[in-house]
């Protein structure tokens, strides 16, 4: 902690001052455990909004990590963040997760029943109550996020 002022006027003014390796190679050599900066984005009104400021957080971040030579980890926080860090993933967990629920109750029907012609009426069954629960979303306005693709997966294991 000998010249922390001088090492925070070098993160800075990265533009005029040393490269980004030397300065992450200092940090190193002095045992600077943590850092922080911060940025600023314009004022965030609708949902969208703040999806799009967390993908260019990460976006953000990842550039000044290899900007660094990974030298030092480069991580993202903000209250918003938690919540809405799931709406970069949602669609493919919602893609992992129904189609899971569907091949589990069309493979417990086989097994417990031992038909395959029951198992594929369980599975068109559990798939049309899965597209019908899209389709409600869909016209209520209901964004696909964590909560309702819980209840989506619990619609299949119901029907």
């Amino acid at each position: 902690a000998s010249d922390l002022g001088g090492y925070a006027r070098r993160v800075l003014d990265l533009r005029g001052g040393a490269e980004p390796r030397e300065l992450a190679e200092s940090f190193a050599m002095r045992n600077i455990t943590s850092s922080r900066h911060m940025a600023y984005h314009t004022p965030l009104v609708s949902q969208e909004d703040y999806i799009t400021a967390v993908a260019s957080a990460y976006s953000l971040a990842s550039h000044a990590q290899e900007s660094l030579g990974g030298l030092a980890e480069v991580g993202v926080y903000s209250p918003y963040v938690v919540f809405f860090e799931q709406y970069l993933t949602v669609r493919t967990s919602a893609l992992l997760a129904s189609s899971g629920a569907l091949i589990a109750a069309t493979l417990a029907t086989l097994l417990l029943l031992g038909s395959p012609h029951a198992a594929g009426v369980v599975g068109a069954v559990a798939l049309g109550v899965l597209a019908s629960m899209g389709g409600c979303m869909v016209l209520m306005g209901v964004r696909l996020n964590a909560l309702s693709l819980v209840n989506m997966v619990a619609s299949v294991g119901i029907s």
